[in-house]
C-alpha cells in the first residue's frame, strides 16, 4: 500500500514523491489522487487515481539497499532466456520495463553484463539496445 511520503518509481515520471492524496474534479468526475512530485522535474505534478489498479500498479515502492541486494541474490540471468536476435532483446527490454517486474529488469541486467563480458573479451562492441538497456 502507498502512503502520504513514500518514494516510488512510477512509469516514464521515475522516481517521485507522494505529498498528499486529494478528491479532485478531472473530466467532470470526483475521485481520490495520489499526487506526485517528480524528484528530477521541478515543477510537476503527477495525478493517479487511486481507484484505477492499470495505474497504481506501475507504482512502485522505492526499495532500501537490504532489499536491493537479497533481489539481486535471490535473480538469475538464467532466467530470461537471453537471444541473440537484437531486435528481439530491444523489444524484450521494452516489454521488460513495462512491466516493471524488479526480479526480472535484475535478471536482464546480469544477462547484458555477462554478454558483455563475453564481446568485450572477443574484441567487440556491445550491441546499442544492450547499452541503452543498461
Amino acid at each position: 500500500m502507498i502512503r502520504v511520503g513514500d518514494t516510488v518509481v512510477y512509469g516514464a515520471n521515475g522516481v517521485c514523491d507522494v505529498t498528499g492524496i486529494e478528491e479532485r474534479s478531472f473530466g467532470g468526475q470526483k475521485n481520490d489522487y495520489y499526487i506526485l512530485r517528480p524528484v528530477s522535474g521541478a515543477g510537476s505534478t503527477v495525478y493517479v487515481p487511486v481507484n484505477n489498479e492499470r495505474l497504481t500498479s506501475r507504482m512502485k515502492r522505492m526499495l532500501n539497499e537490504e532489499e536491493i541486494r537479497d533481489l539481486i541474490s535471490r535473480t538469475d540471468a538464467a532466467d530470461i532466456g537471453f537471444t541473440s536476435s537484437d531486435n528481439e532483446r530491444r523489444t524484450r527490454y521494452k516489454e521488460c520495463f513495462e512491466r516493471g517486474d524488479r526480479g526480472e529488469i535484475i535478471s536482464y541486467v546480469k544477462a547484458v553484463l555477462a554478454h558483455q563480458d563475453e564481446v568485450t573479451s572477443a574484441g567487440k562492441k556491445l550491441h546499442i539496445c544492450d547499452e541503452r538497456f543498461l
